[in-house]
């Protein structure tokens, strides 16, 4: 699957273009600690994701596939983007795929 073009200003991380963005409280940062756990945008999306996780526990793969895709939809109908860092230290929207893949390790997770 092919990663979404960036609307102007913004770009998707690997992609090679576009602007830096500033994170919003709606972003959902990739990243590990304490700041990526309490940033708002990472606390409002684990509890889209708590709100399914036991669905998810009890699921098929397929319907696993789609309750991770309507997560991430859900977090872009708010606002939110998935956002990570390159290797200059900048934030860029992480493509679909990779934002699909952070959503199913957050459903897995069993803390």
């Amino acid at each position: 699957e092919k990663p979404r073009a960036a609307p102007p200003g913004r770009t998707v991380a690997g992609s090679g273009h576009g602007l830096p963005i500033a994170p919003t409280d709606l972003d959902v940062l990739r990243g590990r600690g304490e700041v990526m756990n309490k940033h708002p945008g990472n606390v409002r999306f684990r509890k889209e994701v708590e709100k399914v996780k036991s669905l998810y526990r009890t699921s098929s793969h397929e319907v696993k596939n789609r309750l991770s895709w309507k997560i991430l939809s859900k977090v872009r109908d708010y606002g939110g983007r998935f956002l990570e860092k390159d290797d200059k230290g900048n934030w860029l929207e992480t493509n679909q795929n990779r934002a699909r893949k952070k959503v199913a390790q957050a459903l897995r997770e069993t803390r």
